[in-house]
């Protein structure tokens, strides 16, 4: 094995500036994204023991059809579809999206195009935040339906309030975009979900 490609997380904590690079500090806020930061660095192990090259992934939020009904996007269409209101923690935290096809093409561009021997870190986002109330809105309309919104004003521990992917370096190096829009990848999700219903 030459290379390897590793499927890290965000692990940024609370930025200090908009848009994230990847020369951010990392500050992972939970158990899941410490994991994925020792990943990280056991990877570099590999690398200066064994000289297998690590390509490092750092998804922001993934989104698409299949996805658990605990995360946001699902557990929203799923109100949508079943509920008569539409119940969420928080409006206010935005978050940059990208849709599954889009990532898993850019793990097809590593295998087949990335040519470096040097261990390389990339984010992989679309560039763009939305709110939770904006993403109510957008399925909303896309669903042709007006729920009642109600906020419960739970606030999570360490909450980010706002996180954008600078993806300017996979641009570069891979010549890889985001294929999908988030409007898009919304309109595929919702109607994967409503032909499962």
């Amino acid at each position: 094995v030459k290379r390897i490609v590793y499927a890290s997380s965000y692990v940024y904590g609370i930025p200090d500036y908009l848009p994230i690079d990847e020369r951010h500090k990392t500050n992972p806020h939970n158990p899941y994204g410490m994991s994925k930061l020792i990943g990280e660095m056991l990877s570099i192990g590999y690398f200066n023991d064994y000289g297998i090259v690590p390509v490092t992934f750092r998804p922001f939020n993934i989104f698409g059809p299949g996805q658990a009904e605990n995360f946001l996007i699902p557990s929203i269409m799923k109100q949508i579809l079943n509920a008569d209101k539409i119940v969420v923690n928080d409006l206010s935290p935005k978050r940059d999206f990208i849709y599954i096809d889009d990532v898993i093409d850019a793990y097809i561009c590593s295998i087949f195009y990335y040519k470096n021997d040097k261990p390389a870190v990339f984010n992989i986002g679309y560039g763009k935040s939305y709110s939770v109330v904006e993403i109510i809105r957008k399925i909303q309309k896309i669903a042709g339906t007006n729920k009642a919104v109600v906020e419960e004003g739970v606030k999570r521990k360490n909450e980010i309030l706002d996180c954008v992917a600078d993806i300017t370096k996979i641009k570069e190096q891979f010549n890889w975009m985001p294929k999908y829009s988030f409007e898009k990848g919304l309109k595929q999700t919702f109607l994967s979900y409503k032909n499962d219903v």
